[in-house]
């Protein structure tokens, strides 16, 4: 669905969630997947698309490159100094932030509408696909039955 604001064309939503009720159209969520690396651009774009009646985003971040120690940690670090900025004024800064309990490595952040100063939130989720210890394991064991 093209929706959002970009330099030259409207953006290209990874995810878009709605519902229509008794003939009431309502926005419900947008989501952004991208590969590790550019999670924090990533993140500017998810913000880029939503708008006020949006009820939350979320971003999933899909790593096949660096151990998931590392995502963790760095995914901390960009929330923690997250913000955007417009002529000294900073925008959509982590209000707050806290863990989904039942779902592992899933933070939520919490936000504020520059429209309205209404709280919105964001989840962001992490497919980890580097496994090099399970490959390896997996690669010495059909080396094996090779030899047998």
């Amino acid at each position: 669905k093209p929706a959002g604001f970009a330099l030259k064309d409207v953006g290209e939503l990874d995810f878009f969630i709605h519902r229509t009720t008794r003939g009431k159209y309502e926005k419900i969520a947008i989501g952004e997947n991208k590969e590790w690396g550019t999670y924090k651009a990533q993140f500017k774009q998810l913000l880029g698309y939503m708008d006020r009646d949006i009820k939350f985003g979320f971003t999933i971040i899909f790593n096949k490159t660096v151990h998931l120690k590392t995502v963790l940690e760095s995914r901390k670090k960009i929330l923690d100094e997250f913000s955007v900025e417009i002529d000294g004024n900073i925008f959509f800064s982590v209000n707050r932030m806290e863990e989904v309990k039942g779902l592992k490595d899933v933070i939520i952040t919490y936000h504020t509408n520059p429209e309205d100063q209404s709280e919105f939130k964001v989840y962001h989720f992490i497919i980890n696909a580097f496994l090099p210890e399970r490959t390896e394991a997996g690669k010495q064991a059909r080396e094996k039955r090779k030899k047998l």
